[in-house]
């Protein structure tokens, strides 16, 4: 079995649990909506083309995406005062909110699914790995970003 395959097992396995949870859709309508809520509260402000490259995505993309977050009430976007050819986000306080509910109900999504498919040791393994891989993540994150 090639890395690809194995990727689309792991991707699955992840997304499997959000999919079928009780994450409430009509806060953020879509899985990259909620990784720009992550990244924002980690970075604090970001621009728009880094947030492109983060997400993996076109940077219209992301501009449309931001200003759909915008009238939201989620983010807030505002010209970088050095760089008056940047636009700056940043997460506002209902972003911080929704971000805080969207996180609780993947939580408890992921715990409902482990608890109906995983045996213990299976669980055990599983937040293991998971713990890995997040901890790999950060590293490349690191590199990709000069750090």
């Amino acid at each position: 079995m090639g890395i690809g395959e194995k990727i689309s097992h792991i991707t699955f396995l992840f997304h499997f649990p959000i999919k079928v949870g009780e994450v409430n859709s009509e806060r953020v309508h879509s899985i990259r909506q909620y990784h720009l809520l992550r990244l924002l509260k980690e970075a604090e402000a970001l621009d728009v083309k880094t947030i492109s490259k983060r997400l993996g995505q076109a940077q219209n993309t992301s501009s449309e995406m931001v200003w759909r977050m915008v009238e939201k009430g989620l983010l807030i976007s505002e010209r970088d005062p050095d760089d008056r050819r940047r636009t700056i986000v940043k997460l506002t306080e209902k972003g911080r909110e929704e971000l805080f509910k969207m996180e609780k109900e993947i939580d408890n999504a992921f715990e409902a699914f482990c608890e109906r498919f995983l045996s213990d040791d299976d669980k055990e393994k599983f937040y293991r790995c998971s713990d890995e891989l997040f901890n790999l993540a950060k590293k490349v994150i690191k590199r990709l970003e000069g750090k």
